[in-house]
């Protein structure tokens, strides 16, 4: 809060204790430039691909700390809070509909099967029609592969036809 800043000013931020995160799946900038005359700014960090991230969960709570350019506010405003993983979750477009008249339950092998085959992770803008398409098709795949789920049943989508 306050003026807008006639200059770039450099700010400092530290990874806070509260982080369940290990260094090795984060790089920070060196140092945080906040621009001139902007009431927001952003910040870049980098992500790291580790095969951790395939079967944990991390949050990363970055801190603004004072300085001499900045003097840190109110607690919530000097917290920012990441979370990432490779864990494949359930998207919120795979609702009740989807799994009653298309794809089935849903299950992290069966939404990497369904990438795998058509190149898509968002059905949310998809026509219905389309849905049903893509549907019929994934089912015509596991007639011709049966595949089974991590707990041994066989894959199955609910689409008619």
């Amino acid at each position: 809060t306050g003026k807008l800043l006639k200059e770039d000013s450099e700010f400092k931020m530290v990874m806070d204790t509260s982080s369940i995160a290990n260094e090795e799946n984060f790089e920070l900038p060196e140092k945080f430039i906040f621009k001139a005359n902007q009431a927001i700014d952003t910040i870049y960090l980098t992500l790291k691909k580790t095969a951790r991230l395939d079967t944990d969960k991390y949050k990363l709570v970055l801190r603004i700390v004072d300085n001499e350019n900045f003097k840190t506010g109110f607690e919530n405003n000097c917290l920012r809070k990441i979370y990432f993983t490779s864990m494949v979750s359930k998207p919120k477009w795979w609702n009740e509909e989807i799994t009653g008249v298309y794809l089935g339950k849903f299950s992290a092998k069966k939404f990497n099967l369904f990438y795998d085959l058509f190149g898509i992770t968002d059905l949310s803008n998809i026509e219905p029609y389309l849905i049903r398409e893509y549907a019929l098709t994934f089912k015509r795949y596991l007639k011709e592969n049966p595949t089974k789920e991590e707990d041994g049943r066989w894959m199955e989508v609910t689409v008619i036809g």
